[in-house]
């Protein structure tokens, strides 16, 4: 037979008392005092868990396809100079940031000077002798009218007018073409970017087909991403990925599915997609690996209620729960919701219940050991 076992308690007896007391008071007041000294503290004693949530939503549960990337400059050219000649200076080096029409490069130009200056001389003087000899054609004009002189000597002066006048128009011509050579002696970026390679230093001597610089546009960039051959029908070009650097801690961004190229690598069984990220700060460079996520078209697109897979708590009987956040008198604490699972695409898990809607925020971290009206700290 069990027997409850009471307590010694006559050292309470022994204790000062008012006289006016009885002792089956005192023994009540004792006892009261005991059990208020060993009970368990509430629910709101307890020291706010530390957690984090997310929303639940409500949107198609895509499938998504996790893959590793690459980062590419859509353009990357090796520049070389439009004529051949000794580098003069050089306002760039590795790493150098530059606009589109920006001055990188300067040759020699002094020769080039002097005979731009010369032939603009000889254009002064020519155009000096077809203005003479226009003027006396015109005198000639007038004499013929008055028969003064004689039709083959105003032909004569024509001629030469004429003559002069073909001068010019070569000296002219000569006049540009040399100052379209001397702006080649200046090497301009052609598109924005950043200097990724230097090929050349002041004093070289350099050719047209010899490289002298390496530009690489930063903005936009491209994402390459080898894709497998099975996926092959379930990309669509114009949908969005969601991408993150491959370095711990990076921000998640999305980039657009511009293309995919059909062609097939024999020896990996893979294929290329490529999307586009804007990349305004150039805080992404070209060579950088990230880590994707592709929308996968084919599967049951409809709209689902949806939480991240960490918010599932799955108890040992087979129920599933998440824990709701909800505020009341000022508080932030937690409650209980039952759950049925449904469909489970990559991190994101279809769930059934009425108690949930859009918006509501659940726990994914910290949830293990949560009860029911226990205070958090959102961090």
């Amino acid at each position: 037979m069990y027997r409850q076992t009471v307590p010694d308690l006559s050292h309470v007896f022994s204790c000062n008392r008012p006289s006016s007391l009885r002792p089956s008071s005192l023994v009540s007041l004792c006892l009261a005092a005991c059990i208020a000294s060993i009970s368990a503290p509430s629910e709101g004693q307890r020291a706010p868990q530390k957690v984090l949530v997310a929303a639940v939503e409500r949107a198609p549960l895509i499938e998504r396809l996790p893959l590793s990337g690459t980062l590419t400059a859509p353009r990357y050219a090796n520049l070389t100079t439009r004529l051949s000649g000794s580098v003069d200076s050089m306002s760039v080096d590795v790493g150098s940031q530059v606009d589109a029409g920006e001055p990188l490069l300067q040759l020699d130009e002094k020769l080039a000077q002097l005979e731009l200056a010369r032939i603009e001389s000889a254009l002064r003087r020519a155009e000096i002798l077809q203005a003479d000899a226009e003027r006396l054609v015109e005198e000639a004009r007038e004499l013929t009218r008055s028969n003064n002189i004689s039709q083959t000597e105003f032909d004569s002066r024509a001629a030469l007018a004429s003559a002069e006048g073909a001068v010019v128009e070569q000296l002219r011509s000569e006049r540009d073409t040399r100052k379209e050579q001397l702006q080649r002696h200046t090497l301009r970026a052609p598109y924005a970017g950043v200097i990724a390679e230097k090929m050349t230093e002041v004093g070289e001597w350099v050719r047209e087909d010899t490289p002298v610089l390496a530009l690489a546009q930063m903005d936009p960039l491209y994402i390459d991403i080898r894709v497998p051959q099975r996926y092959a029908g379930r990309l669509r070009s114009g949908s969005e990925l969601s991408f993150g650097l491959s370095s711990l801690g990076s921000e998640p961004r999305s980039a657009k599915i511009e293309r995919t190229v059909p062609v097939s690598d024999p020896a990996t069984r893979t294929f290329l997609v490529r999307a586009v990220v804007a990349n305004p700060d150039w805080a992404l460079l070209p060579g950088m690996s990230i880590r994707a996520e592709l929308p996968l078209a084919g599967g049951d697109e409809a709209d689902a209620l949806q939480v991240p897979a960490d918010a599932i708590v799955r108890r040992s009987d087979g129920s599933s729960l998440v824990w709701r956040v909800r505020e009341a008198n000022g508080a932030t604490a937690v409650e209980p919701v039952s759950i049925q699972i449904g469909r489970e695409v990559g991190s994101r898990v279809e769930v059934i219940t009425d108690e949930l809607g859009p918006g509501d925020r659940v726990v994914t971290l910290g949830n293990e050991s949560l009860v029911a009206g226990q205070a958090i700290a959102i961090e």
